[in-house]
């Protein structure tokens, strides 16, 4: 009873206090957050990637905020800028998703970092940021992007690697040889792996039977991304391969 009785007087003695909302950001707080957003990553090349930049730069930051009150995302309240409904909405749609995060800023970033050493293709990084672009779109509207069949280019010119005399040409899902109707059954499709080959990708792979690097963005069949060669197996099929490129001292 002792016991009981000390307990109850412990709490009647408890302090009641209630959490205080996050306080609502002003321009001036937002700026500051996208300043320093790259500093809490925790993988090291975002972070650096992101360390002299954060969200935008000082000549964007205030630019971005003005179009969110102009598209009537935000709004603002003396100092305050309070989101709309329809940023809610938005917010809503996509807070779960990576475009919400800075990581996937560091990650452009530091890809961006990787082209101008030379050490990754930029149309392969544009082709990426629409694909990507795409493919938001179509979530937040509910919809199935299309598939893309075949790419925009042709392959005039280019010799059939198989018989050697027919070139290829463009069907409605592959290119195929142009001696055909002759026996010739050699055909290539020119998406691998969800990835849609660009031209000289291509090209090298039929001239010299593999390509000479490495080529990003491939999807394996459980969603993750990895990057190999190609090259034409003995049946004249396409497969991936993963030895490094000879340099150009052993290959003289």
């Amino acid at each position: 009873m002792e016991v009981c009785s000390e307990l109850k007087i412990q709490e009647k003695q408890l302090p009641k206090k209630k959490t205080k909302a996050p306080p609502i950001h002003t321009e001036s707080s937002i700026l500051a957050l996208m300043e320093t957003c790259g500093k809490e990553m925790e993988d090291e090349d975002l972070r650096e990637a992101m360390k002299d930049s954060g969200l935008g730069t000082p000549a964007t930051r205030a630019g971005m905020i003005e179009r969110l009150i102009q598209r009537n995302y935000i709004r603002r309240d003396k100092k305050k800028l309070m989101p709309t409904e329809r940023g809610l909405a938005l917010i809503e749609l996509v807070k779960d998703r990576p475009i919400a995060s800075p990581e996937l800023t560091g990650k452009w970033e530091h890809r961006l970092n990787l082209i101008a050493k030379g050490k990754e293709d930029m149309d392969q990084f544009m082709a990426d940021v629409r694909k990507y672009t795409t493919y938001i779109i179509h979530h937040v509207k509910g919809t199935r992007p299309p598939e893309p069949m075949m790419p925009a280019y042709t392959l005039e010119g280019v010799t059939c690697p198989k018989c050697g005399t027919g070139t290829m040409l463009k069907g409605r899902r592959a290119f195929g040889c142009s001696r055909y109707k002759e026996g010739c059954d050699f055909v290539v499709v020119p998406k691998v792996a969800g990835l849609m080959l660009p031209r000289d990708v291509l090209v090298d792979l039929l001239e010299n039977g593999a390509t000479a690097g490495f080529v990003q963005g491939f999807t394996s069949r459980k969603g993750s991304r990895f990057d190999a060669r190609l090259r034409l197996n003995a049946g004249m099929k396409v497969e991936f391969f993963f030895d490094a490129p000879e340099s150009k001292s052993k290959a003289e």
